[in-house]
């Protein structure tokens, strides 16, 4: 049969020529209710699904567009089909109709082949092959900490660094005496520290000079990937010395000094230099979304500022808060902006109104100690409190008690918080944004403001009220469980230092 232009029209192959088997009347007529409502009666740009028995739920496209052309023409006209291996495995309407049959329900669509005079019909190739995971590599990692002391930056270090030390090399500068207790104890886990005695909170010059000129010397001899900083002072001097020798910084905030509870001149020049500091901080890691949100207040990138919660390795030591006699027990540091003497009041509170107070243990170290010792002689309560300085194993104070109580003016996240809720025991805690994303008031403990007889009406129910701390304590369990494991913090700081130890620069030394 000729073309009306004259020529010969070509023919497809004998209908299911390459296919096994023929399709069935259904899967025909559904194909040809499509091919004849193109323009002119020819094959249109129309997308065809073709669903495993449900050929008939297409719209037929006859009904909306005119036939120009007649019928035959249309039928007799071939159409080739190509498989994923882009070979013509039939023609003519029953072999497009086996191929739409045998698709399964993927979606096929009508192509124009370069003469134009035929449609192909085109199958989607195979999807694409996943694209390979980056290699990890060893990372060179220079830590730098303004203390050595026992405190929750320190807690946080020794975690991170104990569960990254199999996969990666850490150098710990520490601020201070050559021994400390994070100092001995990271030894005690293989790996290197060493001291820098200048290092630390003071605003002396020629102090904060050689200690970047020591930490430059450090950066220069041992070649780190990258520079990760803690605490206020480290992180000021730290960041100056990465950017003199080229290296990339990370610094962990484990809370701003520019909070709305810091004294005015204090606040602002903690706002300044942070301020002037921004551009040299590669990443920054907030401990909780309040200092996120502190952080937009500077110059950095948001992409570059990451909250990652504090997380410590689990013990298996739990505590029984519902025991008749069990102690109250407060870790922190004695300084500001910690709160033991609002402890103390509420204790004399409690023994006004005739309550039987058990024993108190107020752990920790810092310059206020002695003075808290004497508060407590002066209010009568030297028989009942104990003060036994820093200790070693908190794990084992906290399973002896029934209750933990953290009174702080400002917070990040506060480690000794993780350490009560991992031993369960119920929180009695200071209503601060940080403390809040750490647990629900009337959940895993009560928040209260800094007031004495507030402290002192939530630590009476407490004490009053076995159930209730049985309770609680069981959920401050599941909360640790779920949200304060070492792993998952330190499965995502070292994606942080995988990414910046691929940045050029990473692993070279520089003259500062």
């Amino acid at each position: 049969m000729a073309h009306r232009h004259g020529q010969p029209r070509r023919r497809g192959p004998r209908a299911g020529h390459h296919l096994p088997w023929r399709p069935d009347a259904r899967a025909t007529q559904h194909v040809l209710a499509h091919l004849r409502g193109a323009r002119g009666g020819r094959p249109g740009r129309a997308r065809l699904r073709a669903a495993d028995g449900d050929h008939a739920s297409a719209r037929p496209a006859a009904a909306q567009r005119p036939r120009s052309r007649p019928q035959h023409l249309v039928h007799r006209r071939p159409v080739h089909a190509r498989g994923p291996a882009g070979q013509c495995v039939g023609g003519g309407r029953p072999a497009l109709a086996s191929l739409l049959a045998r698709a399964g329900g993927r979606r096929l669509c009508l192509r124009p082949t370069r003469s134009n005079r035929r449609r192909a019909l085109v199958l989607p190739g195979p999807p694409r092959a996943p694209k390979r995971p980056v290699r990890s590599r060893n990372v060179r990692i220079l830590v730098v900490i303004t203390k050595g002391e026992a405190g929750g930056a320190q807690t946080h270090l020794l975690e991170l660094c104990r569960a990254l030390a199999a996969s990666h090399r850490f150098l710990v500068l520490i601020g201070g005496a050559e021994s400390t207790p994070l100092g001995n104890a990271l030894r005690a886990s293989g790996i290197e520290v060493r001291a820098i005695a200048t290092l630390g909170n003071s605003l002396s010059p020629t102090g904060a000079l050689r200690t970047v000129a020591r930490i430059c010397d450090a950066v220069q001899s041992w070649a780190p990937d990258v520079v990760h900083l803690h605490s206020g002072g480290a992180g000021a001097l730290g960041r100056i010395a990465a950017g003199l020798c080229g290296v990339p910084a990370v610094y962990t905030v484990h809370g701003f000094g520019f909070k709305d509870a810091v004294p005015p001149p204090r606040r602002q020049l903690a706002l300044a230099v942070e301020r002037l500091l921004s551009p040299l901080t590669r990443h920054m890691i907030c401990v909780s979304h309040h200092e996120r949100s502190l952080a937009r207040r500077l110059p950095i990138p948001s992409g570059r500022v990451t909250v990652i919660a504090n997380g410590i390795a689990d013990s298996p030591l739990r505590a029984k808060p519902y025991a008749a006699r069990g102690a109250v027990v407060m870790v922190a540091r004695m300084a500001p902006p910690k709160r033991h003497d609002i402890l103390l009041a509420a204790l004399c509170v409690l023994r006004s109104r005739g309550l039987e107070l058990p024993p108190v243990v107020l752990a920790g170290g810092g310059p206020g100690l002695p003075a808290l010792r004497d508060m407590a002689n002066d209010l009568g309560l030297g028989s009942l409190v104990e003060l036994p300085g820093d200790l070693a194993d908190v794990p084992a104070l906290l399973v002896r008690s029934q209750v933990f109580v953290l009174l702080s003016d400002h917070e990040g996240l506060p480690i000794s918080v993780i350490e009560a809720l991992r031993a369960g025991l119920p929180v009695l805690a200071s209503d601060l944004p940080g403390i809040r994303t750490q647990l629900d008031d009337g959940h895993e403990g009560w928040l209260t403001r800094n007031n004495p007889t507030e402290v002192a009406d939530a630590l009476q129910r407490l004490l009053t009220n076995p159930q209730m701390r049985e309770r609680m304590g069981a959920a401050a369990r599941a909360r640790y469980e779920r949200d304060f494991g070492a792993r998952a913090m330190a499965a995502r700081v070292e994606a942080i230092y995988q990414e910046l130890a691929r940045l050029p620069g990473s692993g070279r030394t520089y003259a500062p």
